[in-house]
């Protein structure tokens, strides 16, 4: 069966420089800070009315009915990342946020097409601790 077409805001996040992260702290700590921190992605996602496609390493990819809640979440996502306490390195941790409202494909729990990686594209985009988006009305 096709998948349905609908509109959609697709929003990434994704660990800022994980490389780093497993060379400074090594792979079990860098493991679980990675976890915890998409942890609390997942909640924040879910708090502001979205869900979660996949997770997709260190990152994840979400799915809002509207742009507004995917901002309000990435700027929380931000926010509670900022809020966090430094890594035994000293380092923060930081996460890149990138998201795009259009057109997708829905098929099943998965979403495809353009806007999914103009999305993908906006968060590789962002500076670290920032996040960024495009928005088609």
């Amino acid at each position: 069966m096709a998948g349905q077409k609908v509109n959609l805001t697709v929003l990434f996040a994704d660990v800022s420089d994980s490389t780093r992260l497993y060379e400074s702290i090594g792979d079990t700590a860098a493991f679980g800070s990675v976890r915890e921190v998409i942890g609390l992605l997942k909640g924040i996602t879910d708090a502001f009315g979205g869900r979660v496609v996949k997770t997709i390493g260190d990152g994840l990819m979400c799915a809002f009915p509207v742009a507004d809640a995917a901002a309000s979440a990435a700027g929380e996502m931000q926010r509670q990342i900022a809020q966090r306490p430094p890594l035994k390195d000293g380092k923060k941790l930081t996460i890149r946020v990138g998201f795009h409202f259009g057109p997708v494909i829905q098929d099943g729990e998965d979403v495809f097409g353009d806007s999914v990686n103009v999305a993908a594209r906006m968060e590789e985009l962002a500076l670290a601790g920032r996040g960024s988006l495009r928005a088609i009305p």
